[in-house]
């Protein structure tokens, strides 16, 4: 299993890339680190997206430098958007590194819908699933890093243009690097304003941004006047003032728009223009630039809270312990509302009942949901996630975020990695649990064993004495089992104590248990129960069972049951087993007496 200490050494190394080729150098050599026997080369597609240039290589360089679209094998994967592994011994010898090497894994580089490149990968041996989602996992952050990077030279390319403009320019260069002191979207579009209109001198200034916290206004405004815009400044002539609106977009979308008013005819110079432009493109790569960082954050303090969740988890004595720590510590750290469903048979259907929860919004819950899935209102995202591992399914985690935090394909993927590992500490738990079990059962009858029923009569009577309830015991023995055994052999002894103690089983109430004793006795414990209920309930067990015939041989047989009760026989669990054993004990003796009388 690939360690988060591994994921972690590759984010950083990664990270740390200055230039796009220092992000795929130290991706192909920290991943060839990290997997022993896979050489790695990463390539870019070039911007008409014909052909796949090499950018970095690990160990061996690839035989071809340059790839263009005659290569089908390399396409398939940008055409289908995912991974596509070969068999390295049916592809030609000059398309490999190495020349023993077994599988070929290409994974397209893809960022917000768009190609950017491959990671291309060669093993000595076949990659296991748990490789190739690492090796998707390393894409991604190389599609990512190499993005922040574009992103970064965009910002440097911006700066160096506009420190060469004029004495208002400049003013307004000190005005652009003051726009990462704002605290949000909303007080750098106030401080655009103000600093815009104190500059140029125009009548009123405004700036609107596609989203933003002061409500819907903003997104009116831009789908009514985006389809008049081009990529200049737009100038309405509507006699005095004139207005004048520059977009605030970056390569990816519209953020805004930047509209000033003037009611000088010579306001809206060509210079105006394309200065505001200028700094409206700064402002939406800025945008950009906040946003990816906070993205970046955003993931590695997920990382790094998931790491202590799980340690932490992992301490839990029972996956419901376990499910209600993640729940709860989820929701603590990243602001969201989280559930843990579990997979429950019920009448021979699978249902998903509720197993951990926080404290959910009422606005959220509505009226009369405390059970299962129910629809929710006022939220802005809602994520399920199979919890699952070796194919079986356990539960589902369920995240529901009011804020739109988790909407994002970084956040999905961690919460993905979180599933799976809570997969794995349930079905570790669930081997444990049924592991304690097996130890608890007889392995003959299946009925709970001697130690088993020990505990239920020690946790009875700790609850009877806070409580004041009685209960009581039985012990039961089958009649002339010896006989049996002597007569037709063990083997058919076996079989009529696995019918007998099928046929107890079944005839127990739910809160009772039924064990076997030794031998070819039995034991039962039966809560807030006296003795005259106990007569009358092993009263009709007794008549039933005189009812049916046994064994392959179709015999007749008898039990013999004695009773006691706390706290009428004793207080103390031998005391009240002990007179139990006595009355069964006198019932034989009874039954003998009468059998040779007749």
């Amino acid at each position: 299993m690939i360690k988060f200490k591994e994921l972690r050494y590759l984010c950083e190394k990664i990270g740390k890339g200055e230039t796009q080729a220092a992000v795929a150098k130290a991706a192909v050599d920290s991943l060839e680190r990290v997997l022993k026997g896979c050489f790695a080369c990463l390539y870019v597609l070039s911007d008409d997206q014909s052909k796949l240039t090499l950018l970095a290589y690990g160990s061996y360089p690839p035989a071809v430098y340059s790839i263009d679209r005659s290569n089908v094998s390399y396409w398939r994967a940008f055409a289908r958007r995912e991974r596509l592994v070969l068999n390295c011994g049916l592809l030609p010898q000059e398309m490999l590194f190495v020349s023993n090497s077994k599988q070929k894994a290409i994974i397209p580089l893809l960022w917000e819908e768009r190609q950017i490149g491959a990671l291309i990968v060669e093993a000595l041996e076949e990659l296991s699933k748990e490789q190739l989602e690492l090796l998707e996992f390393v894409a991604f952050v190389v599609a990512k890093s190499m993005n922040v990077v574009k992103l970064t030279d965009t910002l440097e390319q911006s700066l160096k243009s506009l420190s060469n403009l004029n004495k208002r320019q400049k003013l307004l260069v000190d005005v652009s690097l003051k726009l990462f002191e704002q605290p949000t979207k909303e007080a750098m579009g106030r401080f655009l304003v103000s600093k815009v209109k104190e500059v140029f001198g125009f009548d009123e200034v405004q700036v609107l941004w596609m989203e933003g916290e002061s409500g819907e206004g903003y997104r009116i405004f831009a789908s009514d006047v985006q389809p008049q815009l081009g990529d200049l400044p737009f100038i309405i002539k509507a006699g005095k003032p004139l207005q004048m609106t520059v977009l605030i977009k970056d390569e990816e979308s519209l953020r805004g728009l930047l509209t000033a008013t003037s009611s000088e005819g010579k306001a809206f110079t060509k210079s105006d223009g394309e200065l505001l432009s200028s700094l409206c493109g700064y402002v939406a790569a800025v945008l950009a630039a906040r946003s990816q960082l906070r993205s970046i954050q955003r993931l590695r303090y997920m990382e790094r809270t998931l790491v202590e969740i799980l340690i932490e988890a992992a301490k839990e004595n029972s996956i419901e312990d376990v499910c209600r720590y993640i729940a709860r510590k989820l929701s603590e750290t990243m602001y969201c509302d989280v559930l843990v469903y579990k997979i429950a048979a019920e009448n021979g259907t699978k249902k998903l009942r509720k197993l951990a929860s926080v404290d959910l919004d009422k606005t959220l819950l509505g009226e009369g949901h405390d059970e299962g899935l129910f629809p929710l209102q006022n939220h802005r995202y809602t994520e399920e996630i199979p919890i699952a591992f070796g194919g079986q399914v356990f539960g589902l985690l369920k995240i529901i975020d009011k804020h739109g935090y988790f909407s994002t394909k970084d956040t999905k993927d961690m919460l993905s990695i979180l599933a799976r590992h809570l997969g794995v500490l349930w079905a570790y738990q669930k081997a444990i649990h049924e592991t304690k079990q097996e130890a608890l059962k007889d392995s003959l009858t299946g009925l709970w064993n001697r130690r088993y029923f020990a505990e239920k009569i020690k946790e009875e009577m700790a609850r009877c004495e806070r409580s004041g309830e009685p209960f009581s015991v039985a012990i039961i023995d089958i009649r002339g089992f010896k006989a049996i055994n002597d007569t037709f052999g063990h083997l058919e002894g076996d079989r009529i104590l696995v019918e007998v103690a099928g046929f107890l089983a079944g005839a127990m109430r739910k809160i009772d248990v039924i064990a076997r004793y030794g031998g070819d006795e039995f034991v039962s414990l039966h809560p807030r129960t006296r003795e005259k209920e106990a007569k009358a309930l092993w009263g009709r067990v007794e008549q039933k069972l005189k009812e049916r015939l046994w064994g392959s041989r179709n015999l007749q047989i008898a039990i013999d049951v004695g009773i006691a009760s706390y706290p009428d026989d004793g207080k103390e669990k031998e005391h009240i087993l002990g007179r139990a054993d006595e009355r069964m004990y006198e019932v034989k003796r009874k039954a003998k007496t009468n059998s040779l009388e007749v």
